[in-house]
Order: structure tokens, then sequence, then C-alpha cells
């Protein structure tokens, strides 16, 4: 539940305090931050059992969460984020042990392009552990029906319950934009090659967006110096003096940039879900993304662009909505925000996850329509 997790960790946390407010006697465990500068996010919440971080090896093995699963029996499910790290693997082992159902959200770690950038330890710790607890979870959880057929490409058979990530209703508002002229972008979230930054910043050369009034914010923080490295470079090498490299800001940071900005691009080569998308059109604020994303909708909702994952269509992309009259850009902004509100408040999603805990707890003999 750090800032530096990125939209995984907000999504939880969305999902938590929901669950609560509807009832659900729910317990979040997680880790403190390890990195000096790194915020945790769930101050102040009860319910949360945040441990000292005690992650000695680099799949996260915990003796205090460890500790604390072995010495409390009274939850009745598990419910498990993310693959390849110990935390994943002693919460299945406890609710095997104990004879309870689990689930696990693989958070887009199985997609097809994800595990090209699987390093070859997690693809061990994937063979000799994490492979048998996913076959043998009560339901695996997909965020999308992309990232549902990606789980089911990777070979595995079981169920798997499609439940987008939620906003909170109070996020939702058409934002106040800044009145200064400048045709302004933002890429936010994690700095990292999956992201496909360096697509980005050369489809922005290849517009001619190198000068004059517009500008782009790289918002996000990096844990891998020879990438960022690389994009520096690209904006020096081509004098991309309107290209920004915010680091990581605070959530209160990030609404400001919403505030700052007319558009969010998403270049990534591969993504799950993509919270920072519903979080843009929340704010009436249209999105560019890439093939690589599920955001399919931004086409058919008329909120923003999905494009094939090159310079050239994202270039296009670029000047289009450079080019987009205030009018229609205005109408693009109220269709994203009747879409979150349609299909994407914590509200509903938190509902259907309640119905799958019901279901898969043995509470409820209705199957919920969203299993396949």
């Amino acid at each position: 539940m750090n800032l530096s997790s990125g939209g995984a960790a907000s999504a939880t946390l969305n999902l938590f305090d929901e669950l609560l407010r509807q009832g659900v006697d729910t317990t979040l465990l997680t880790l403190l931050p390890h990195h000096a500068g790194d915020e945790f996010t769930g101050k102040g919440r009860e319910g949360i059992k945040a441990f000292e971080y005690d992650g000695r090896t680099r799949f996260v093995y915990s003796r205090n969460l460890r500790r604390y699963l072995s010495g409390n029996r009274g939850f009745d499910l598990y419910h498990a984020n993310g693959i390849w790290t110990y935390p994943t693997h002693i919460t299945a082992k406890t609710a095997l042990s104990r004879r309870k159902p689990y689930i696990i959200t693989v958070h887009g770690m199985l997609n097809e392009n994800a595990m090209k950038f699987t390093s070859t330890g997690k693809r061990v710790f994937l063979f000799l552990f994490q492979r048998k607890e996913l076959d043998k979870a009560s339901c695996l959880h997909a965020t999308s029906e992309h990232e549902a057929e990606c789980i089911k490409r990777a070979g595995i058979r079981t169920p798997v319950a499609i439940i987008p990530n939620g906003i909170k209703k109070e996020k939702i508002i058409n934002i106040k934009k800044a009145d200064d002229d400048i045709c302004r972008f933002a890429y936010i979230g994690r700095i990292d090659p999956v992201k496909n930054i360096e697509s980005l910043l050369e489809a922005w050369y290849k517009a001619g967006f190198a000068d004059g009034d517009k500008e782009l914010l790289i918002t996000g923080g990096c844990n891998d110096a020879g990438y960022l490295k690389k994009l520096l470079n690209f904006t020096d090498r081509y004098r991309l003096g309107n290209v920004r490299f915010t680091g990581q800001l605070s959530h209160e940071g990030t609404e400001r940039i919403y505030g700052r900005i007319k558009y969010l691009v998403l270049p990534s080569k591969s993504e799950n879900f993509g919270m920072v998308v519903p979080e843009a059109l929340a704010n009436g604020i249209p999105v560019i993304a890439t093939k690589g994303t599920p955001w399919g909708e931004l086409d058919s909702s008329r909120c923003g662009w999905w494009v094939e994952n090159d310079t050239g269509a994202i270039a296009r992309a670029l000047t289009d909505a450079c080019n987009t009259p205030e009018t229609d850009y205005a109408r693009m902004g109220e269709n994203g925000i009747r879409l979150v509100m349609e299909k994407y408040t914590v509200e509903t999603c938190a509902k259907k996850m309640k119905t799958l805990y019901e279901y898969i707890s043995g509470n409820s003999n209705n199957k919920p329509d969203f299993i396949i």
C-alpha cells in the first residue's frame, strides 16, 4: 500500500474501503515501505495490519506476515493480490492448510507482454510454487476480458471472475483545467520498460512537438535507473525541452497534475487495467491509450483514442488531440465521466466482489454471471 506501487495498490485500497462500507468484515495485510521517501497510503484506517518491512529476499519473504497468518484462524476467505512473491504464496498455503477458499488477483502479471519482462527467477518461482497455487485457487480475479483471456492462454483452468477496478464517486468531477493556452499531455505511472515511454517520446518528436505551445509531463517513480537514463538521453539528444520528468508525486500532487493537463497518454506494451485511465476520465480528461491496454471503450464511448502500439499511431493521436475543437473536447470529457459513472465506480465493483466472496464461501448457490 505504497505510493510507488501505483494503480494496483490504489485499486486495492479503494476496494478495501468500500467492502467495509458494504458490511464485509475485512482485514488488509501489507508491509510498510522499504525505500526512503516512499509513502504508506493506508494511514489512519482501521482494519489494516501494516508490518515493518522484512522482505529480505527478492521474493519478499516476510516472517512478520507468516507469523500473523499462522496465529490468526478467524478468516473465512483469503484474497491475495499479485503473484511472484512470498506473501501470495504463504496466503495460498495458509488457506489450503485450513481448507478455506482463496482468490488471487493477478494484476496483469500473466499477460503475454508482461511475461516477456519476467526474470528467470520469477519463472522458476511460478513453476515451483505459484502455478500449483493458481490451479488450486477457488477463483482468479481479472480486471478485464483481455486479462481473463491471457490467464486462459497461460494454460490455467481455474475459474476467472472479471471485475474491473473502481473509482470512488467523490473523485468523479470535471475539474477546471489550467487556462494557459498550452496543449499539455501527461503520462502518469511507474517509469518501467513495460510502460513503453520511449515510444511516447519518439512519437512526441515525430509529431513535431519538440517546441511550441505543447508540453509533456512524465510523472512517476522509477526503480530502473538504466531505463530512466535512456529516456533522459533521448530528450537531450532530440532537444525535447518541453518534456518534463516530475518524479514520484503525492496523491495531492497528482491531482494538481490532473488540473493542468488536457490529455492523459498510456503507451504501455502490457496493462491489465490501467487505473490512471478511469481516474483521468473521471476528471473529464480524454485519454490516448495503446492496444497493449484493455481500453477499446475510449473509441466506442468517444472519450479518447485507442491506437496501435507504434510511434506513428501515437504521433497521429497526439496531433488529432491538439487539433480537437473545444466543443468536441468538452463532449469527450462528458462522455468519459458518463462511462466511469456507468461501469467503474468502486461501489459497483465492490458489490460484485462481495457477491463473489459469498459464492465461493458457499453462502450463495447462484453462480455470478461474471465468472468464466
